[in-house]
């Protein structure tokens, strides 16, 4: 209600009264929160700054807006979501182009920080760049198998199996 809904906007569960309240964002706000949704709980803040592409007095504005209703926290270094409910809400009411889109934003920004194949992997799968996806997961595959991590590569190995037949 002090955000400017209603009571008939009041959803049942905690899922609903979080959807409720992202659709009264302003617009930059959502998506900066559906940009750093896409780098999951907790992004470093000059990466997700690089991700949006805002020029700094906005994107402080903006993240202002999200931090004022709790929704994220900044601690200066990192920007994350105060619970991991919020960040999966805010994933899944993404729309599926825009997550696609994001994803390779995020796969562009961090092959020039991290080599870590399984995140490359992760990104370049949800971008819809199967082929570079399958060959990220395979090498954490084999990365995780190296480590003795048979259920860790079990799942990089299928997924990249599922990739490849994108």
């Amino acid at each position: 209600l002090h955000e400017g809904g209603t009571v008939a906007d009041v959803g049942t569960t905690v899922p609903d009264l979080v959807a409720a309240r992202l659709s009264l964002l302003p617009q930059t706000a959502l998506e900066l929160a559906q940009i750093a949704a896409v780098f999951g709980t907790e992004v470093d803040r000059d990466l997700l700054i690089r991700a949006a592409e805002l020029p700094p007095r906005r994107f402080e504005t903006t993240l202002s807006v999200l931090s004022q209703r709790q929704l994220v926290f900044d601690d200066g270094a990192v920007i994350g979501f105060a619970t991991g409910m919020i960040r999966d809400i805010v994933y899944d009411a993404t729309p599926a182009d825009v997550r696609r889109a994001l994803h390779g934003i995020a796969l562009e920004l961090l092959s020039q920080v991290s080599n870590e194949p399984a995140v490359l992997g992760h990104h370049a799968d949800l971008a819809g760049q199967a082929e570079v996806g399958a060959d990220h997961l395979m090498r954490a595959g084999d990365r995780a198998a190296h480590f003795l991590d048979d259920a860790g590569s079990c799942t990089l190995y299928q997924r990249a199996l599922r990739a490849a037949r994108g």
